[in-house]
């Protein structure tokens, strides 16, 4: 069984003319740019050239690791020695494609999907 009803041809002098499936619009909903539940902005996603990652205020100083979607570690930035809440990764070396952002402390791992598109089309 199709999922659209099959098209009828109706014949007006020589040209035949088909009746199309029925048309239908998809509304999808556009968030605005905001943090995770746990206070954690990354951006712009997808990447190119650089990750900007804002921690919220008393957040200790993650290790930030970027792994490919094999778990190899493609590039790592250690806790930074200052108390800056805004911590910017270079991606400007990478392959287009998926990537796993991980943010680690003693207490806390954060995870996050971010794709990486450096190639202008």
């Amino acid at each position: 069984a199709a999922f659209f009803p099959a098209p009828r041809a109706r014949i007006t002098g020589a040209a035949p003319v088909t009746a199309s499936p029925p048309a239908y619009t998809f509304f999808f909903p556009v968030r605005p740019l905001s943090p995770a539940a746990d206070g954690i902005l990354v951006y712009p996603n997808p990447a190119s050239g650089q990750v900007n990652i804002v921690l919220p205020s008393g957040m200790a100083q993650p290790t930030v690791t970027l792994c490919d979607l094999n778990g190899r570690i493609v590039a790592q930035q250690p806790p930074a020695s200052t108390d800056n809440h805004h911590i910017k990764l270079n991606v400007s070396g990478l392959l287009d494609g998926e990537y796993i952002l991980r943010l680690s402390t003693a207490t806390l791992n954060v995870i996050r999907k971010l794709t990486i598109s450096n190639t202008t089309r």
